[in-house]
C-alpha cells in the first residue's frame, strides 16, 4: 500500500463550505412547445432520436420512428421535414444485413481528458456507401450514461 499526503499549492487557497450540499430546484421557462398527440402529422412524433440547433435558431427534431427530421423555427413553427425509412439517400434505416457485413472500426483515440491516449469507453464505426450516400454507423458506450448532461454540443478545439 502507497500512502500520499499532498499539500496545497502556494498558489491555492483552501476554504470550508459553511454548509452541506442541497438540491436546487430548476424553473424553467417555456419559450414553446413542439409535439402534440392531436395535432398537425408533423407535430406528431414517436421516438425522438435526437435533437439539435442551427445557427439561426431553427430546432431538428430526429423522430427515428418515423423515419424523419422536422425543422421548427425559433417561434415553435413548422418550416419543414425530410427523410423517409429505407436505404437509400434521404433515408434514414439501413437493412442489419448491410451493416452486418460491413468492417468495424474500434481503435479509437479519446482528446478528452488525456488527448491521444486509446478511448476509456468502447466505441464501435461502420461506414458504408453507395448511389452518392455516405452511411455512418457509429455506437458509443458509456459506463455513466445517466450522467450525460447534452448530447449534442461542437467541439471545442474546432
Amino acid at each position: 500500500m502507497v500512502a500520499l499526503a499532498v499539500a496545497p499549492a502556494a498558489a491555492q487557497e483552501v476554504i470550508e463550505l459553511p454548509g452541506q450540499d442541497r438540491m436546487i430546484n430548476a424553473n424553467f421557462e417555456e419559450l414553446y412547445r413542439v409535439g402534440s398527440f392531436d395535432g398537425d402529422e408533423w407535430e406528431t412524433f414517436g421516438e425522438i432520436g435526437g435533437t439539435a440547433f442551427d445557427d439561426a435558431g431553427n430546432l431538428y427534431v430526429f423522430d427515428r420512428q418515423a423515419s424523419r427530421v422536422v425543422v421548427v423555427d425559433p417561434q415553435g413553427n413548422f418550416l419543414r421535414d425530410f427523410g423517409d425509412a429505407g436505404e437509400g439517400p434521404g433515408e434514414f434505416r439501413m437493412s442489419e444485413s448491410a451493416w452486418s457485413h460491413a468492417q468495424v472500426g474500434t481503435d479509437f483515440m479519446q482528446f478528452q481528458p488525456d488527448d491521444g491516449l486509446a478511448a476509456s469507453e468502447a466505441t464501435e464505426a461502420r461506414v458504408l456507401y453507395g448511389d452518392g450516400a455516405l452511411y455512418v454507423f457509429l455506437r458509443a458506450h458509456d459506463s455513466a450514461a445517466d450522467s450525460i448532461a447534452s448530447q449534442l454540443t461542437p467541439r471545442s478545439s474546432e
